[in-house]
């Protein structure tokens, strides 16, 4: 039977050499991904708009459809003012 505290001095080592390594990857991973921008304000507000879009279509019902993100912005900037 295999006792997970006794592991090899070898394998610790491993480990202990590779942690340094995979921090710095996942820092990295992390600085690449924000820095990207993928998520932002105007695509959170287009994602639900086109889906309350595609939900509404069909439906027979008359929904107001929300402004495009550039009318939205003005808005409500004028409202904090």
């Amino acid at each position: 039977m295999h006792d997970p505290k006794n592991r090899s001095p070898l394998r610790a080592e491993l480990i202990y050499k590779m942690r340094p390594l995979t921090m710095r990857l996942l820092l990295l991973t992390c600085l690449i991904l924000n820095s990207c921008g993928f998520i932002n304000e105007r695509s959170v507000y287009e994602g639900v708009r086109s889906t309350q879009k595609a939900k509404s279509t069909g439906s027979g019902s008359e929904q107001k459809d929300m402004p495009p993100y550039d009318q939205y912005e003005k808005e409500r900037d004028a409202i904090r003012k």
